[in-house]
């Protein structure tokens, strides 16, 4: 069984443009904020033998105070499989989808610490973790942007 296709959606912002992280209060008032942590569009390509992992908020829930909880989730130890026309394939023994639901859109960094993709979905059958096979959509979204030739 193949991923469903990506929802994916991106905006080209200007360079001297600071998007903030916020922590707001249930009536919408600013508790925090901090500049949000931006990721280059330099991609690395998955290799085997390297090991992967991801860091995402998952499991997003109302508390009783009508606070939106999320518990932090890091995997680690991943090992990349196979990559298809839209997304690299990561697997790792022990893996349990339900404890990563809410989880997509996370980095996934090889072991130097280089984006190489963003989980899209997870499967417990196969113990792996799929994400988007960035090079190729940049390169697609480049080319409706009309800055890479036909």
């Amino acid at each position: 069984m193949e991923p469903n296709p990506i929802d994916f959606a991106y905006a080209v912002v200007p360079d001297d443009l600071c998007v903030m992280q916020q922590e707001i209060d249930v009536t919408g008032a600013v508790l925090s904020e901090r500049p949000k942590i931006s990721l280059s569009a330099d991609f690395a390509d998955p290799t085997k033998g390297d090991n992967y992992c991801f860091y995402g908020l998952a499991n997003g829930e109302l508390n009783e105070k009508k606070q939106f909880i999320r518990q932090e989730r890091h995997q680690t130890g991943m090992a990349y499989w196979k990559t298809d026309s839209l997304h690299h394939f990561h697997c790792k023994g022990g893996f349990r989808v339900a404890e990563y639901h809410g989880c997509s859109g996370a980095p996934i960094l090889n072991g130097a610490g280089q984006l190489v993709s963003l989980v899209v979905q997870g499967r417990d059958d196969k113990q792996q973790v799929s994400g988007v096979y960035l090079r190729r959509v940049w390169s697609g979204l480049m080319h409706e942007a009309g800055e890479l030739g036909s």
